[in-house]
């Protein structure tokens, strides 16, 4: 028995041959670097056994394109998320503008407060002098009245009566000075209830201000929230792809240690096919001596056995109890290893499948990796529609705004106007009423409520600027870390185009060794069907021959036994005295025959050494083939060993660039 039956390779030692390892990295390689996508997923690719590596890559292709799609989404969702900062940078410039414009209300009312304060400290002189004056007039009334009296008690006379007269209408004017500083005291009564009023519809329009201030704050934190939202979802997107990609890289592992292990079969066939030629080319030259042997022995009556079973354990007994030789039970194992070959293929075939339905499997995660994106799209949609909506509000804030400007705007000037006029009738007023003491008092509770009013203002804008502070600190963090981020972008994208050029001429070098690879292929499957025919017509031709053989020997045996039988027959004439001429003539024959028949034996026992002499020649024959095959399995390995590095140094360039398509 021969040692390739004695070592049958296992399943282990197949999985770690080096030329598994070594066709599993070149294939990664090249499929990891073919990457592009198709739409619709091909579901049949790994069906058969005999898939090719390109259709593996072209599977890996397809499955690199999917990913380079979802890194583009990946791209648009950072752009939109850097345009929904920019816009936020506007809403806060926008609300920086309104603390400014906050400030100078603010500022204008505390100039106008001092306005009133002024004026009613001024108000406050003119009362205490027109009460002076007052008094002054009723003092002098009083001597009026007194000389008037004094003039009705005593006499009378001209000049007392002229006096009289001249006092009566100095009183009189008097009395319609008094009206008419009334009059005076009731229209500045109303002026300072209409100013009252224009100050509560100011105290109204700076709370509605304050009201849109915080409503732009909420939106603002709105925004920041939809922005945080965003980037989790970017980022849960960005790990399951690669989710996926390390699951399409572990199933192309698969399949490509799968189609290693085909190919070792393969290889295993090959060597099996060699032997089954040089066995083929034996069967021929006994075929040529079996025929030789039928022309030298004549026709004969031969016994075929078609029952004859061809197993390793079985063995065809002739009459004298012969056995097969070494060779013939070495040609029943290699039939067996045939077999056993045959079931591993299918258990190949049913693995194969398996890493089908992993395909299918990945198909439909990449399936919901679409749909997952198709949300995110509609929920960026949502945003943008959110942002304008906010936008438009934000416009109809600053029209409101402007419209409040300009009216207070008006309200200022009608209010200067109204000032001047009420210098000039100040100037005029005299005296002033006892009622302006109500008013005064009544201002002044005005005045305590207008300062704690403006003292609440004044710590509301200490913490809005305290907040701006800090907003603009923060921009400002942001800008210094995208520049960085900027950077280091760039200095990636110049590493990664150097080592895209330098995996694109590896590629190249690679699919030409693939092509190689595929055409070895392509002839060693010919050769196989070749082999496979020659070797069902090899068992033919075998089993016939070993018909042959038994019916020659079951001849040998019948005329060995024919001339034992003979030969008894002539001992026992030959004992008896001589007979007539017959019975010499018929032992003359069978001493004739007898003679003929041993020279059948002897020619018959040259043939047979003959054959065996061929025998052993094949035997050499076969050995110096299974020496040569050594040489040429060694040369395999060495190149498959080349191969094996050239793979470890593409592998390493591909996890390299595997890394900077994450970042």
């Amino acid at each position: 028995m021969s040692s390739r039956t004695k070592s049958k390779p296992t399943p282990e030692r197949r999985l770690t041959s080096p030329a598994v390892t070594s066709l599993s990295s070149s294939t990664i390689a090249v499929g990891a670097e073919e990457i592009s996508t198709s739409q619709e997923p091909d579901h049949n690719i790994l069906t058969s056994s005999s898939s090719s590596p390109a259709v593996v890559n072209a599977e890996i292709t397809r499955l690199h394109k999917e990913l380079v799609a979802a890194t583009k989404s990946n791209k648009i969702h950072s752009s939109k998320i850097s345009r929904l900062e920019s816009e936020a940078k506007t809403l806060r410039a926008s609300i920086t503008k309104l603390t400014s414009e906050k400030k100078e209300i603010q500022s204008k009312k505390d100039e106008k407060s001092n306005v009133l304060l002024q004026e009613n400290n001024s108000l406050k002189s003119k009362f205490s002098a027109a009460q002076k004056e007052l008094v002054r007039l009723r003092r002098r009334n009083e001597e009026l009245e007194s000389a008037t009296g004094g003039i009705i008690k005593g006499g009378k006379s001209e000049t007392q009566t002229t006096d009289v007269e001249s006092l009566r209408n100095e009183l009189k004017q008097v009395q319609n000075a008094n009206k008419n500083l009334k009059t005076e005291m009731k229209k500045l009564s109303t002026d300072y209830e209409q100013a009252k009023q224009q100050t509560d519809e100011y105290k109204r329009q700076v709370m509605k201000m304050e009201k849109e201030c915080n409503v732009l704050k909420e939106n603002n934190k709105k925004l920041t929230a939809e922005k945080n939202r965003i980037e989790r979802e970017h980022k849960d997107s960005r790990q399951q792809i690669d989710h996926l990609t390390s699951r399409n890289q572990h199933l192309v592992q698969k399949s490509i240690s799968l189609g290693a292990e085909k190919n070792k079969l393969k290889s295993d066939l090959y060597s099996q096919q060699d032997e089954y030629v040089q066995l083929r080319q034996t069967n021929r030259k006994l075929a040529s001596e079996k025929n030789s042997l039928k022309r030298r022995s004549g026709t004969f009556n031969i016994r075929i056995d078609p029952t004859a079973p061809l197993t390793k354990d079985s063995v065809i007994k002739s009459d004298n109890s012969s056995s097969r030789t070494i060779s013939e039970i070495e040609d029943t194992t290699t039939v067996i290893e045939l077999e056993n070959a045959r079931n591993e293929i299918d258990e190949l075939r049913n693995q194969i499948s398996i890493i089908q339905n992993d395909g299918k499997t990945l198909t439909e995660a990449n399936q919901q990796l679409t749909k997952d994106k198709n949300q995110l799209e509609i929920t960026i949609k949502e945003c943008q529609e959110r942002i304008e909506q906010l936008v438009s509000h934000n416009k109809q804030l600053i029209d409101e705004l402007e419209n409040l400007k300009a009216t207070n705007q008006q309200s200022e000037i009608n209010r200067s106007s109204r000032e001047v006029e009420l210098s000039a009738k100040m100037q005029e007023l005299t005296t002033l009423n006892s009622q302006m003491q109500e008013e005064i008092s009544n201002l002044r509770q005005d005045y305590e409520s207008v300062k704690d009013n403006n003292t609440l203002l004044i710590s509301k804008n200490e913490h809005w600027e305290n907040t701006v502070t800090e907003l603009r600190e923060r921009i400002e963090q942001l800008t210094s870390r995208n520049q960085q981020l900027r950077e280091e972008s760039n200095k990636l994208t110049t590493q990664y185009g150097e080592r895209v050029n330098y995996s694109n001429t590896r590629e190249k070098q690679l699919n030409s060794r693939i092509m190689e690879l595929e055409q070895l292929n392509k002839q060693l499957l010919d050769q196989i069907n070749l082999s496979n025919r020659e070797r069902d017509s090899f068992k033919q031709n075998y089993s016939q021959f070993e018909r042959e053989i038994h019916d020659c020997r079951e001849l040998i045996d019948r005329l060995s036994s024919q001339n034992q039988h003979l030969m008894d027959e002539c001992n026992s004439k030959y004992t008896t005295p001589p007979g007539s001429d017959s019975s010499r003539n018929a032992s003359n024959a069978i001493v004739q025959m007898s003679g003929d028949l041993s020279l059948k034996v002897t020619e018959l026992q040259q043939q047979n050494e003959e054959l065996s002499k061929k025998l052993t020649d094949m035997k050499r024959e076969r050995d110096d083939a299974k020496g040569k095959l050594i040489v040429c399995t060694a040369k395999m390995q060495a190149q498959i060993k080349e191969l094996k590095k050239e793979a470890s140094q593409y592998r390493f360039t591909l996890a390299s660039r595997t890394d900077l398509t994450a970042v």
